[in-house]
Order: C-alpha cells, then structure tokens, then sequence
C-alpha cells in the first residue's frame, strides 16, 4: 500500500491516462515515471511510501512490467476521480441556506406567536421601517433562532479554516494578511451574531447592544470577503482576460463588500443622528404578547387575509403627529445581496480556487521500484 500525498489542484484524469500511456509506451524507470506522473498532475510536494519492506530485486518481464504500471495508474486515475475534496465555496453556500432557513423559521414563530410584535417594537420605533431583524426578535422566536445558529457555527467554522488552509499551501503571497482577514472576520461576525440574537432590543441599552452587533456581524463579514479579494487577485489576476465567470466572481465580491461597507457607515449614521432614549419603550419580551412601557405609541393593526396579509402601523410623535412605519428597502436590499452573492460565487469560482489546496490519497501500488 503507497501513500500518495498530493499538494495543489490535480490536473483531469484524461490527462494523467495520456501521460500514463507515454510511458508505458516508453522504456523510463517505474520511479520515474511515478515521479514525472505526479509532477504532470501539478503537484508540488509529494512523499511516497511503502508499508512493507522492499524486496530484492527480481527480473520482471517487459509485459509484466507494463500489467503492473498499467494497474497502478489506474489504481492512482481512481483515487484521484474519486477523490472530491470539500470546497470552502459549498460550504458558504451551505451557510447561505442555513443562515436565511433560521432566519425564516424565526419569522414564522413570530408570526404565528406574536404578530403585533412585527411592528410594535424597538426596531420600528427607532427606524421607522420593518427590519428584517425584527422576525427573532421576539418571544420565542428568539431561543428558536439560537437553537437554529448554533447548527451554522460549525459550517461557517469550516468555511473559514478551508480558506486559511488552502492560502496556506497554495502559490499566493500575503499568507498572514489572509488568513488572518478569513479567521478574524469569520470570528468577529460569528460573535457578533450570537450577541445579537442573545440580546434582545427590549430597552435603550440592550437596543444599542444588538444594534451594534448586527453591525459588527456585516463589518467581520466584509472583513472575511477582503481575505477572498486578496486571493483573487494574487493568484488568478492573470486569467482576468481567461473569461467572463472569472470577472463575474471577482466583482461580486467587491460589490458585496462595498454594500457591507455602506451598510455598516449608514447603521452607525442613524445611530448617532438623534437621542433615541425618549422613543425607546421598555418592553417586557417574554411575555405574549408582549408588554410595552413609555417610549412613543405605535399603533397598527394586519390587513387582508391569510395567506395575502400586512402590517399598517404608524408611530404618534411626542408632538402628536404620525410617522408611518414603511418596508425598509435598505435593509432587504442588504439581504438580497448577502443571499445571492454565495451562490454566485460557488457558481463562477475560478478552478483555480475551488479546491482546498491538498488531499491524501491511499494508493495501492504494486511492484513499485522505489
């Protein structure tokens, strides 16, 4: 048995037939051959070894020497097509899905427990709009919500450490810069996230806290996707001409960050715009429905029926005028482009930076004079 470690992409196994058949067709060593074999395929670094000790040399026929590099080039072609390392693009995506799944089952919760809450709450009160947010705000969609995050933290832990394991091994510069762009960002929306689905806005302070915490999860997320632009363009700025799906993964990305970016400058904009501390009601959230205490007055009520159903509020000003509470066009704009970007990606990645950057294979070899 030969272990065959491979470092970098592989090239098509039509490829390594090809060449497997130059040397069958050729008088090269079996040594060689492995050896130029795997160098063909992009590889790097490589180590072979064999389990059992190395017996004495025996005459072998021409045709039992072919059978046998015949059989393991096949053996190595197998493991090889068989061999699908996961990439760090599927499991964003994976993310993706599971990320808006929970976010979608927190608004179900809400709606069916407390569809007052939609509109009577904090969020509304200080930005005049249905956030997307609002949905695991309540009770109890929010420990539903936790309970759901707690299955996405493994993944986009994964997504981060096969990134920062593929710009460790592959051919790019800035190693340290990346990697610890795709950790800390990875961290610090992680974190942020959780304070902010653990903190409820039920009071000024508490509004503040997860207020900031969505905003810390864009600005970590925004941090994560400059890790990917630096490896674009360090390793496949060359191929921007190779063709269109290599520019359409490239300007996704930075005009996912810069929609991050803007996001996060105009949350903390509207943080510091007015004194929020008289609009701000005291609401007792784990209670259904819920209880609210001074701050200014919503009044709302659902419209239509089910299935075909919205919310119509208004807030009344201290000085006795009405704001209406409007779909924040901002917010799901944000979320239409944190949704699609992944998918987008996964679909128009370069080759190049599909792969994690290495894999072991197990080889059965046969004969092998190494």
């Amino acid at each position: 048995m030969g272990v065959v470690i491979v470092s970098r992409v592989r090239r098509s196994a039509l490829e390594l037939t090809a060449f497997g058949e130059q040397r069958v067709a050729s008088s090269i060593t079996p040594r060689t051959f492995y050896i130029q074999l795997l160098a063909q395929s992009g590889c790097r670094k490589m180590h072979l070894s064999l389990r059992e000790p190395k017996e004495e040399a025996t005459e072998v026929s021409m045709e039992e020497e072919v059978a046998n590099a015949k059989w393991n080039l096949n053996a190595i072609r197998r493991t090889l097509v068989g061999d699908s390392p996961l990439s760090p693009c599927v499991t964003a995506l994976l993310f993706d899905f599971m990320l808006f799944g929970m976010l979608g089952l927190a608004w179900v919760v809400t709606l069916a427990a407390q569809p007052a809450f939609v509109y009577d709450n904090n969020i509304t009160r200080m930005f005049k709009s249905y956030n997307v947010c609002i949905g695991f705000d309540s009770w109890p969609a929010r420990p539903v919500a936790a309970a759901a995050y707690t299955l996405c933290v493994p993944v986009v832990c994964l997504t981060a450490a096969l990134h920062a394991f593929k710009a460790h091994h592959d051919d790019g510069g800035l190693k340290f810069l990346r990697k610890a762009c795709l950790l800390a960002g990875a961290g610090l929306g992680n974190a942020a996230l959780t304070i902010a689905l653990a903190v409820p806005p039920d009071d000024y302070v508490k509004c503040m806290i997860h207020t900031l915490g969505f905003a810390f999860t864009l600005f970590g997320q925004g941090v994560f996707k400059i890790g990917l632009i630096a490896e674009y363009w360090l390793l496949c700025k060359k191929h921007w001409d190779a063709g269109l799906w290599n520019r359409v993964y490239f300007v996704t990305l930075v005009s996912h960050v810069c929609v991050l970016v803007m996001a996060v400058g105009f949350l903390l904009y509207l943080l510091q715009l007015k004194d929020y501390h008289p609009i701000i009601a005291n609401i007792q959230g784990d209670r259904i429905p819920a209880v609210s205490h001074g701050g200014v007055m919503v009044v709302g009520t659902w419209e239509g029926s089910f299935p075909l159903t919205w919310p119509v509020a208004h807030l009344v000003e201290p000085d006795g005028s009405k704001v209406p509470i409007t779909a924040d066009g901002t917010g799901n704009f944000l979320m239409c482009v944190t949704f699609m970007a992944p998918i987008i990606e996964v679909l128009t990645v370069p080759r190049k930076l599909l792969a994690p950057g290495a894999s072991i294979a197990y080889v059965p070899v046969r004969h092998l004079d190494v």
